[in-house]
């Protein structure tokens, strides 16, 4: 065989490599498509593992989701109650479960002063957070308030907490729904009157109080925080003494005044810097 054949051969064979290549690099990267709102899905994610068999991701995307959603039937069954006591449009709310910081469970859309009932998964563990469509990048979106929560093993309670440890887009309360007539949180707006060095901003642009854990956590943001909010009330330290039970795996969170759009304070750094991170995809998470 000629050394000009070899060649050609190896040319040949070296290109149909390159090209099988970038065909499974162009399958591996096409979004995964579905049409869920509210939870009610027919898709899954099939790259989550075992782990979720039971809790399925199917994050909604694109804006043809826009649409008000009125949760989940309420059959009496295992949940949430979610209140948006916050004035002006309908409002998105994201759930998060386990640590898929990235990918949204469920979400739902809620009039002002309307609540809605959302069920959840066997095993669901993870939160609440304020939003807007920004949240179905599959990006880690974790600034702001998180209304907590999960189901005990034994299929009796729920357990649930607010927390700042990420940062605070506004307030929000848990309360029981068993009878017990426990209530924590905060319904306070205190991003009015935060310093300028405890802000930062979301991915979608919207003003918050910077998160204090971390290797760059914010200490403004903790000094002040620290200053406005009850530690016996809301988490600010992993206090495990903030946790409320329910014993019917039912609870209510309420969404008051929160921070959603873009403007109203000043982020840590400026403009300028809130453009050129914006620009350069590199905002806090």
């Amino acid at each position: 065989m000629t050394k000009t054949l070899r060649a050609s051969m190896r040319s040949t064979i070296l290109l149909t490599i390159g090209l099988l290549a970038v065909m499974f690099g162009m399958s591996a990267a096409l979004p995964t498509s579905n049409n869920t709102v509210g939870g009610n899905s027919d898709l899954a994610d099939t790259s989550i593992d075992s782990e979720l068999r039971v809790c399925r991701l199917t994050p909604p995307s694109g804006p043809s989701l826009l649409v008000e959603s009125g949760g989940d039937r309420d059959n009496g069954g295992k949940g949430v109650l979610l209140q948006n006591a916050d004035s002006g449009p309908a409002r998105w709310f994201h759930f998060y479960h386990s640590s898929y910081d990235n990918m949204v469970y469920k979400s739902v859309k809620i009039r002002s002063g309307e609540t809605v009932f959302v069920s959840l998964c066997d095993g669901f563990e993870g939160r609440i957070q304020r939003g807007t469509e920004t949240n179905w990048e599959r990006s880690i979106q974790k600034l702001g308030t998180w209304a907590e929560f999960s189901f005990d093993e034994a299929g009796r309670d729920i357990w649930g907490n607010i927390s700042v440890l990420e940062g605070c887009d506004g307030g929000v309360e848990i309360a029981t729904t068993d009878g017990s007539n426990v209530r924590k949180g905060f319904r306070e707006y205190i991003l009015d009157g935060a310093p300028s060095n405890a802000m930062t901003r979301k991915r979608n642009g919207s003003p918050v109080i910077d998160k204090l854990v971390g290797h760059d956590a914010n200490r403004a943001a903790d000094e002040y925080i620290r200053r406005r909010l009850n530690p016996s009330m809301v988490d600010i330290s992993n206090n495990q003494q903030t946790a409320v039970k329910s014993g019917n795996m039912r609870m209510r969170f309420i969404f008051h005044r929160g921070s959603y759009e873009v403007g109203g304070l000043p982020c840590r750094g400026g403009i300028t810097h809130f453009l050129v991170s914006h620009l350069w995809n590199g905002q806090r998470s």
